[in-house]
């Protein structure tokens, strides 16, 4: 019965096909013309049917294109453009291609094979002669047409090369009736040698050809070989023409060679529309002995099981070729079909291959976007995939070959993805041609077992899942859970069935493996096969136990009967024996979880139904799939699981941030929108936000808010990217009609779309025909709803994953059809949304038609003014200025003119910094285009560029545009305005020596005539005594004391010749602010005095607020000197709260000083201190930069109090995690702003912290780290060089104390580090030491010795050389000759200066540590130093090396390496050897030495230990060459 029915549905699927091949129409039959070469089309035609293995040959010749330039190209393109880089790089490509197909069309030739950025053609005449004149004809048009283009402002060149004979094309595959024709055989074996000897330009033949050349042709020979320069112009011009007709019946036999989704496409009239895909890429070499003519079975073979295993994990093979070097196969999973685990399926395709395949492959894998779709025009195309990560897998594959490394991975974007699923080994980065960089690799080795016992990875999402929960713990009937990925199946299951599970995973890669979801089963049961056996012999079931062979791993034998076993009677005693096994052999309750089953292969499914339908006893079946479950049965219960609730999402957010108690309305939208409820999109995304490259929330009140900066890029932050590889997979298996459709309805950027303009666009885009058919299946499977008028998408989010798919210049050509089709039915609004969307995303290349836009936009801007629209006007005015600098027009003087009277340029002038600078440039046309009103404009803008000056100071290239243009204005604020913002600009860049520069011209500039410019319109202060304390500020905070202070004085005086009340109250708050900052209380006593007799005698009605400062400062001197600061401080808490508004830092500054008094004389309580420290973290958080700095200053300084004066307390804190944090947040501000103090303190507190709460050694890697930093920051830019220049060292005497606590606390953290590098950090940190605390004794030393380096360092002994002879007394041993030393082994001599030389006891300890692997390597270690007590001192810390007195330095003038000190150490002698290690073979010869006249530099022992191993490894070789020349 079985058997009658499967032959029923064959025949009706014959029919079915029989029909479509009658109905084929012409464009179809071009469709196929185009994807298959010609050479393919003559196989069919004279063999009628394909045969695997078949070898089809013609005479003929073969052009191989090959394009440099490409990999340049794509690097710059992809840096510089990211996603729209690779897609314009295709786009190149493709235009590219399209004018050599011309060419070679012309000439009679046919395009094999489109092999990424090369081309492989051939030619077929009657004669070879014939088809030789073409293909020469060809390569000489085609280097000298397209030789050498530049694009993008990087060539791209051609060379070529050209062989001929009997070429050989051999049929392979075979799987699932898939077919490919590959091209082998000698003339293109010839190839690689000419290829590579052709130059940009040239076209190389090879000696096989060289008879069929006249003379002239012929050009020098260019390699060994005797391939020979084609002389270009003195060949012929000759044409052909090629047939490219598809006979009637052949294209049965030829949609075959066509990949599975490409048949499906061309049979339903489709377009095969291009797409940007995030895929991993799998390529796999084949070496050349495989593929010589003997070996096409092995091939052929090697072929079918790539793609077996490609079909198994739902792959495509995207192209194959062979070549001198083999065969190589590209596959690609995520192309035709998205998944969630392409990595992981790529990663078991490889490792299958690598296990199941007859011969060695090598295989590299890489992951990324890739452009996916036809490749060529449509003459002649290839569907395939393309870009830098496709050309990366390759080169991990030959590199793979090299290294004898079977697999080879791209570390970077698979490491995360399969950690916990694949063991692999980690290589060394290796360098790949083409990269800068070195490309970190891992080698995977296997896939992972599976275990039986599962935690619950994230109980998150467990969140409102009670009743579930309840009804699974309570359920007896099978049950069947239902949910999208993430949503919570697997982790429901676990908590409901915690103890009684058998949890089979079901993989998505095995859907075409027969019964292995019970194979996991079983495996999971871990049965005792003998007892099974034995069992089984009981029972009548014994003659059917082989057919638990594929189950169990087991190898029982077939006999008669179960020989007999197929269909339904298969499953049913599989069922029996089952039932056999559990009952048998499980005695308590069991749950078997069925996980994932919508990847259950269809024999396994099978049997599922019949354990459901027939329930086993003791044993419960649970099932969870996304969709469908496997079978359908009555039997079981369904329990489907829906999205989160608002208020299950807002708890799963609130419990993964335990800080939050509540979340803001925007921010809990913003989770449902992008989540849909989801709860594991919704983790995902949270750790995305926390872990973006920016600030994206932060918590006040303990409620969670949005930051202002990332609050305009929320609306386009995308949800994680495996959700969207979900959606898109489930869209590929759509209908190709269907999903068409939904790609056009994504064009619209809106949910519901009118029916008449799908209709039109439809039409417009030739996809009318397919159109009913696609509404239909969209209807029929509820993806959209519709009415007579309006049609709409039910999740909008696939429209939004499905237009991110679509290229940018496709894109660009539909907005552009939609954009004219409402501009000509009068709907301007939806025009110009279109016309925005190809102007912002830069995805237009017509500029005729764009040209006319320009009229809608201005036309739509003065409907927005007159509305009220403003974000609308500014967008739109943003993308018509966008589109004029595009096309050319600004310097169009009726343009210029509209940009000045347009209602919006005003506006828009506050918003962008690149129109003003376009003002700028064009300033002197528009001022002659105003006519009689000339003055009004200059006024206008003037002011404007003011008000830039004084606002705008974020962006340096516009504040020099300013400057640059103050020379043409002649005002002398607007210049000194001008100044302010460039030394402010500077300050934000981090570029301090240029800012004195602009302070000291604006200064100059404000000297002239101070009156000019006091109360301007820019916050009423005077400008001159404004940026002088700004400059005074910029450069302390930079470190930069003596240039601080002379700013300061300069404003001090400044001050006293001032009228402006406002400039000095500004002064007076900026010198409080910094003194109290810089921890100088005594100096603020005067200027408090004198700003408060200054505001005695002002009305001070207007500025109330500074009288509470100077006040607050003032209480704040009494309680630091009282005994009793009691009341000072009640009146200087009634001052902090006289602020009306805490929107500036001073209240904080005047609260941070009581602070200071609380903890030096009442810190008894932590409870306000704490209390402060969260509000300034909260705040450092949500502030500007600027003030976000101040923040962290007060947290770190505040902290550091905390530390001296009450440890115990403040290691009490509840906030102190929020405080590490901010240190490390002020150490990176500190070293963006170069400033030295900050950085020193915050570094101290952050290790007192870590020291007071015994936290030092489990941070030691992260506190080296630190601290490392910290110094090589200081050394960079010479801070301690600023340090002494301060004539009066009380001023840093707090910063001198902090780089002698920072150094005790690096050399502490240094001794707990095991795995650190001690040698090179160990002399790192007396180097640095030496440069902190003794500049200039470490400046004199270094320019000696770089002098002696010149002159007496190259006459020591070097490689090479003999060593003199010499005897020596090791401490505590006999006297030696050095050539008696040589006969235990090879010999490390090193010289050392002696025990008070840091450098040389930090060399000593880490050369003795390797004391032991020298030994184990057959060698010894002699140390000679002239310092007598140094052998001893050595000795009594237990060092193993033999250590030597050189008296009178005998030893070390046999060297040469002896010199004077330049600056003695009282501790040491005054001559001394340079630190110098010799290795020495026992032949006496120095194979390797070291010797340098900079102290700090020795030769670190792991670069002695690997000569000791080279030498080791040489000698063995010589020792088997020897004995392999020994004849018995």
């Amino acid at each position: 019965t079985e058997q009658i029915e499967e032959e029923k549905i064959k025949e009706e699927e014959e029919e079915k096909k029989e029909e479509w091949y009658e109905k084929i129409n012409e464009n179809q039959r071009k469709k196929i013309r185009s994807l298959i070469p010609p050479s393919l089309i003559d196989y069919i035609r004279t063999h009628k049917k394909t045969k695997i293995g078949d070898r089809y040959t013609r005479e003929g010749t073969i052009l191989f294109i090959d394009i440099s330039g490409f990999t340049k190209l794509t690097e710059n393109l992809v840096a510089e453009e990211g996603e729209q880089g690779a897609e314009k790089l295709t786009q190149i490509i493709n235009d590219y291609f399209g004018k050599l197909i011309k060419v070679i069309h012309d000439k009679g030739g046919t395009i094999e094979k489109y092999a990424g950025d090369a081309i492989i053609t051939t030619f077929a005449e009657k004669t070879l002669k014939k088809a030789f004149e073409q293909t020469i004809s060809c390569g000489a048009t085609l280097v000298k047409k397209y030789g050498t283009v530049t694009i993008a402002e990087k060539q791209l060149c051609i060379h070529t090369a050209i062989s001929g004979g009997t070429l050989e094309y051999v049929q392979i595959g075979g799987e699932k009736k898939q077919y490919k024709q590959l091209l082998v055989g000698k003339p293109l074996w010839e190839l690689g040698t000419a290829v590579d000897a052709a130059n940009n330009g040239e076209v190389v033949v090879c000696a096989s050809l060289e008879n069929m050349l006249t003379e002239e042709q012929k050009g020098k020979k260019v390699n060994e070989k005797g391939d020979i320069l084609l002389n270009v112009n003195n060949v012929e011009d000759v044409n052909g023409t090629v047939e490219r007709k598809i006979d009637e019946g052949m294209i049965e036999q030829l949609l075959p060679y066509l990949e599975p989704h490409i048949q499906q496409k061309i049979k339903a009239g489709t377009s095969i529309l291009p797409e940007m895909k995030q895929i991993a890429m799998l390529f796999v070499h084949m070496p050349f002995e495989l593929v010589q003519q003997e070996s096409v079975v092995n091939y052929a073979t090697l072929f079918q099981s790539i793609q077996r295993i490609t079909q198994q994990y739902e792959g495509g093979i995207s192209n194959i070729l062979a070549d001198e070097k083999g065969v190589h196969v590209l596959v690609s999973f995520g192309y035709p079909y998205q998944f969630e685990d392409v990595h992981y399926r790529a990663i078991k395709a490889a490792i299958d291959l690598r296990d199941y395949s007859v011969a060695k492959l090598y295989i590299g894998i890489s992951y990324g976007l890739a452009y996916c779709g036809p490749v060529g025009n449509k003459e002649r195309q290839d569907v395939t995939t393309m870009g830098d990560k496709i050309n990366l897998a390759a080169r991990l594959a030959i590199t793979g070959k090299k290294n004898a490394w079977p697999i080879v991975v791209e570390q970077k974007t698979f490491e995360e993805a399969i950690k916990d699923i694949v063991d692999y080994v980690e290589e060394e980065p290796i360098e790949v041609k083409g990269k800068s960089d070195r490309i970190p690799i891992l080698l995977p080795t296997s896939i992972k077992k599976k275990t039986l016992n599962m935690e619950i990875k994230n109980v998150s999402t467990l969140i409102e899942r009670d009743e579930e929960l309840k009804l699974l713990q309570e359920s007896t009937r099978p049950r069947w859970i239902s949910g999208e990925a993430g949503i919570g199946k697997t982790s429901l299951i676990l908590k409901a069935y915690a103890e009684k599970k058998i949890l089979v995973s079901i993989d998505a890669t095995e859907k075409a493996i027969p019964f292995s979801s019970f194979k996991h089963c079983f495996d999971l049961l871990n049965l005792d096969h003998t007892q099974l056996e034995t069992h089984l012999k009981t029972t009548t079931l014994q003659p059917y136990r082989s057919l638990l062979n594929p189950l169990l791993n087991t190898s029982f034998d077939e006999t008669k009967q179960s020989s007999k076993v197929n269909g339904k009677t298969m499953i049913q005693q599989l069922y029996l024996l089952i039932k056999e096994i559990f009952e048998g052999f499980i005695q308590k309750e069991e749950v078997i979880v069925f996980d994932n089953t919508q990847w259950m292969d269809k024999q396994s499914s099978k049997l599922l139904e019949k354990l459901i339908n027939e329930p086993l006893k003791n044993t419960l079946i649970v099932i969870s799939s996304r969709d469908t479950p496997p079978c359908e049965s009555p039997a079981f219960d369904h329990l489907s699981l829906s999205p989160l609730t608002e208020k299950g999402l807002e708890t799963l957010i609130l419990s993964s941030i335990p800080e939050a108690e509540v979340m803001n309305d925007d921010f809990l939208s913003f989770f449902i929108e992008k989540s849909k409820g989801n709860p594991q999109v919704a983790r995902e995304l949270l750790d995305l936000l926390q872990n973006h490259n920016m600030q994206t929330f932060h918590i006040i009140k303990n409620e969670l808010l949005f930051t202002d900066a990332f609050k305009a890029k929320a609306a386009t932050f995308n949800p994680p990217s495996k959700r969207s590889e979900f959606l898109l997979g489930k869209l590929d298996r759509q209908k190709p009609s269907a999903k068409l459709i939904l790609k056009l309805l994504s064009i619209f950027q809106s949910p519901s779309v009118e029916l008449n303009d799908l209709l039109w666009f439809v039409k417009e885009v030739s996809l009318d025909h397919v159109f009913d058919e696609a509404l239909a299946y969209l209807d029929e499977n509820q993806l959209i709803k519709r009415d007579e008028t309006t049609l709409s998408v039910v999740n909008s989010e696939l429209l939004s994953i499905l237009y991110d798919s679509l290229p940018e210049a496709l894109k660009g050509n539909y907005h552009l059809k939609l954009a004219t089709f409402y501009a000509n039915n009068n709907a301007l609004k939806c025009s110009v949304r279109h016309y925005l969307k190809v102007i912002e995303n830069r995805i237009f290349n017509q500029t005729t038609e764009l040209q006319d836009v320009l009229p809608s936009l201005r036309t739509y801007i003065d409907h927005c003014k007159k509305n009220r629209m403003h974000h609308e006007m500014m967008r739109t005015t943003h993308a018509a200025f966008d589109l004029m600098k595009r096309l050319n027009l600004l310097d169009d003087k009726e343009s210029v003119r509209w940009w000045h009277e347009t209602p919006a340029a005003t506006l828009f002038t506050l918003y962008s910094p690149e129109f003003v600078q376009f003002i700028i440039e064009h300033y002197t046309a528009l001022l002659e285009l105003q006519d009689d009103k000339k003055e009004q404009f200059k006024s206008t803008w003037v002011c404007w560029f003011q008000k830039y000056a004084f606002l705008k100071i974020d962006h340096l290239p516009l504040a020099e545009s300013l400057l640059n243009l103050s020379t043409s204005i002649d005002e002398p604020l607007y210049s000194l305005q001008a100044h302010r913002s460039m030394a402010l600009s500077l300050y934000l860049e981090g570029k301090i020596e240029a800012i004195n520069e602009h302070v000291d011209k604006g200064i100059a500039i404000y000297s002239k005539d101070p009156s000019t410019f006091q109360q301007s319109d820019f916050g009423n202060s005077d400008p001159g005594l404004s940026l002088l304390v700004i400059a005074s500020r910029i450069n302390w905070l930079f470190g930069k004391y003596p240039q601080s202070n002379i700013y300061a004085k300069d404003a001090l005086l400044s001050n006293d010749n001032v009228d402006d009340l406002y400039s000095k109250i500004l002064y007076y708050s900026y010198t409080c602010y910094n003194l109290v900052i810089a921890n100088k209380f005594d100096q603020l006593s005067h200027i408090v005095e004198n700003a408060l007799a200054l505001y005695a005698k002002e009305s001070m009605k207007t500025y109330g607020n500074y009288v509470y400062e100077m006040e607050g400062y003032s209480d704040f001197i009494k309680a630091m000197n009282a005994d009793d600061p009691t009341v000072p401080l009640k009146s200087l808490l009634e001052n902090i709260k006289a602020f009306e508004t805490l929107y500036s830092i001073t209240p904080y500054i005047l609260y941070y000083c009581y602070m200071c008094v609380r903890i030096q004389h009442l810190g008894d309580s932590i409870e306000e201190v704490d209390s402060l420290l969260m509000r300034l973290s909260e705040l450092a958080e949500s502030s500007d930069v600027a003030l976000s700095a101040e923040f962290h200053r007060l947290i770190a300084d505040l902290s550091s109090k905390m530390v001296a004066n009450n440890p115990t307390l403040y290691s009490k804190s509840k906030h102190l995690s929020k405080i590490e944090s901010s240190l490390f947040s002020s150490i990176e501000i500190a070293k963006h702003e170069n400033n030295f103090s900050f950085m020193l303190r915050s570094a101290l507190n952050l290790m007192r912290i870590w020291e007071q709460r015994n936290l030092l050694k489990d941070r030691s890697k992260t506190a080296h780290t630190v601290l490392k930093d910290v110094h090589d920051h200081i050394l960079h830019h010479h801070l301690d060089e600023e340090i002494s220049k301060v004539e009066d060292k009380s001023e840093v005497l707090t910063e001198l104390d902090d780089l002698r606590a920072i150094g005790e606390y690096y050399s502490q953290v240094t001794e707990n580090l095991d795995e650190k590098d001690h040698f090179t950090d160990d002399l790192q940190n007396q180097l640095t030491k030496l440069k902190v605390f003794f500049p200039v004794i470490y400046k004199i030393v270094l320019r000696a010795a770089e002098k002696e380096n010149a002159t007496v360092i190259p006459l020591a002994v070097k490689t090479g050389d003999r060593i003199p002879h010499f005897e020596v007394t090791p401490y505590g041993e006999e006297p030696i000759e050095v050539y008696d030393y040589l006969k235990r082994g090879p010999l490390v001599i090193n010289f050392f200066r002696g025990s008070w030389c840091k450098f040389c006891t930090a060399e000593m300890c880490n050369l003795d540590k390797e004391w032991s692997s020298i030994k184990g390597l057959g060698a010894n270690i002699l140390s000679i130093s002239n310092h007598e007590s140094a052998p001893s001192n050595f000795i009594k810390k237990k060092v193993k090396m033999s250590i030597a007195y050189d008296e009178n330095l005998e030893i070390a003038k046999k060297f040469r390496i002896i010199h004077n000190q330049v600056i003695p150490n009282p501790s040491g002698p005054r001559t001394v050897a340079y630190p110098a290690t010799y290795v020495v073979n026992q032949e006496g010869y120095i194979t390797k030495h070291f010797v340098d006249a900079r102290s700090w530099l020795r030769l670190h022992p792991k670069e002695i230990l690997k000569h000791l191993r080279e030498l080791q490894s040489k000698k063995i070789d010589e020792r088997k060459k020897k004995d392999s020349s020994i004849v018995f």
